[in-house]
């Protein structure tokens, strides 16, 4: 109680000492002053009372350093603002949202002068050397495993290095990244990637004949082609308004791969030649894409709230030394919105499309739509299962195709909260549906397709537990247990 009295008295006494800066305004007869205005933070100052900022003090920063903090903050020293100016919130949020504390407090104390007041941030660090990406399964074609290391701020600067690794039998692969997300505190960001893959791939559906090199006509399950990609990326990055991000990437890839000099499958009924969609051989890929992103999920790990938007295009080209030409096209939305009894739902839609001709790995991919089939590792597909084809369509021919689209919803509960070790555990619940076709499916929809639906969607569903920890973040789930299921045909519920 006499705690409680003390703050109290301080908050007043403080009061008393800010008054005289208040400019005075007329409000209902009364003379206090009036507080109006929501414009954001980057829409300009909002017409509030104001205030003197004499300093910014930081606390809790070991590794962080303070200039890296207060990039994200929209204050410094002589600064007129208000102690309810929204921007205060935004300014909290964004720290948080950076993934290097878990917890950031502001306050405000009495200055040296009457009017002037001091901002104080405390924070709290989290480890941001984390273990991400974690993969491992079982399939027809390999067993495998693979991990993803992130140290996002290294020398307490807010870069950011990442290394990848993927292992099977034979697949390898690996890649490294380096990130500057605030070029010397400015809003530009710059970053360089590598990688290294090698990796085989079956191709086709039923009654498959290919013909090697050397070999005369066999017959196998699948058209095996094996493939090597060695290359990266340059790309650069400025941000508006702090929410908005334009990014713009060149990449160059030396590509060599190994197939069948020609190789036929029946897909319905219908022989037809299998379209590899790699070059024999040495080629290169050399594409330009430009990606707009708007992000304001308040945290990186676990949101509740927020909104994220990506829109991507990709060009390659001869004209830019390409051994490929096409264009890829690709829409990403996921709004976030925090029920009153406190659960969140999340509805999310993807939509793309390519034209000309695409490399295999750029094509849209099955598992990357449906969360009951392993997804791509590194571009490398390590299961080849179809589709459950829960709605009996045609959905089970596909596989790497020129179009998708993808809408679903997803119910979160939060389990835990805490400031140490374990960050967070929810449950969620998701359920949706896709669609992947090549053009020729959605145009002549009607070849070989009696018994089933010719338009090729299936639903997609997924339950588990997603954690957020201090070595990483982790989802448990019936997709993730599917993918230690080594079998592939045997899932489609139809034949």
């Amino acid at each position: 109680m006499k705690g409680a009295l003390t703050r109290v008295l301080a908050s007043l006494t403080l009061a008393a000492a800010l008054l005289p800066a208040l400019p005075a305004r007329a409000h209902g007869g009364g003379g206090k002053p009036e507080a109006k205005g929501t414009a954001e933070m980057d829409e300009g100052k909002p017409d509030y009372p104001k205030y003197v900022l004499e300093k910014i003090v930081v606390e809790g920063n070991d590794k962080t350093t303070t200039g890296t903090i207060l990039h994200h903050v929209p204050f410094k020293k002589g600064d007129a603002f208000s102690p309810d100016d929204p921007r205060l919130a935004k300014a909290r949020a964004r720290l948080l949202v950076t993934g290097w504390f878990s917890d950031v407090a502001f306050a405000l104390e009495k200055g040296s002068k009457k009017g002037r007041v001091v901002l104080r941030i405390k924070v709290q660090e989290r480890t941001t050397l984390i273990v991400s990406n974690v993969v491992f399964g079982v399939s027809k074609i390999t067993t495998y495993g693979g991990v993803k290391i992130d140290e996002n701020n290294f020398l307490g600067r807010g870069l950011s290095l990442s290394g990848s690794v993927v292992i099977g039998k034979p697949h390898r692969g690996f890649a490294a990244e380096f990130f500057d997300p605030a070029i010397a505190g400015s809003r530009f960001a710059a970053g360089l990637e590598l990688h290294y893959v090698s990796g085989i791939d079956f191709l086709g559906y039923d009654n498959v004949v290919a013909i090697y090199p050397g070999d005369h006509e066999q017959s196998y399950d699948k058209a095996r082609i094996d493939y090597k990609r060695i290359g990266g990326s340059i790309f650069g990055a400025v941000t508006f308004f702090k929410s908005l991000k334009l990014t713009l990437k060149y990449r160059l890839e030396r590509l060599t791969a190994d197939l069948p000099i020609a190789a036929t499958h029946t897909r319905r009924g219908v022989t037809s030649p299998i379209e590899f969609n790699i070059l024999a051989g040495d080629s290169y890929l050399s594409a330009l894409s430009a990606s707009v992103t708007y992000d304001t999920r308040n945290d990186p790990f676990l949101p509740t709230s927020g909104l994220f938007f990506n829109l991507s295009v990709e060009l390659s080209n001869p004209l830019i030394g390409s051994a490929y030409s096409y264009s890829k096209y690709v829409v990403m939305l996921d709004y976030y919105a925090k029920l009153p009894w406190n659960h969140v739902l999340k509805v999310g839609l993807l939509v793309g499309f390519i034209t000309g001709e695409a490399p295999l790995f750029e094509k849209f991919y099955l598992g990357d739509l449906s969360d009951l089939i392993p997804g791509r590792v590194m571009g490398m597909a390590l299961d080849a299962r179809r589709s459950f084809n829960l709605l009996r369509t045609s959905i089970n021919l596909m596989r790497y195709e020129d179009i998708a689209a993808k809408v679903y919803a997803e119910y979160t509960i939060p389990l835990y909260r805490s400031k140490q070790n374990v960050y967070g555990v929810d449950f969620f619940f998701t359920l949706g549906f896709f669609m992947l076709a090549s053009a020729d499916d959605l145009t002549s929809p009607d070849r070989g397709f009696s018994d089933v639906s010719p338009a090729p969607v299936d639903l997609t569903a997924n339950l588990g537990f997603k954690l957020d920890t201090a070595v990483g973040f982790f989802e448990i789930s019936v997709g993730k247990l599917l993918g230690l299921i080594p079998i592939e045909k045997e899932l489609s519920l139809w034949r």
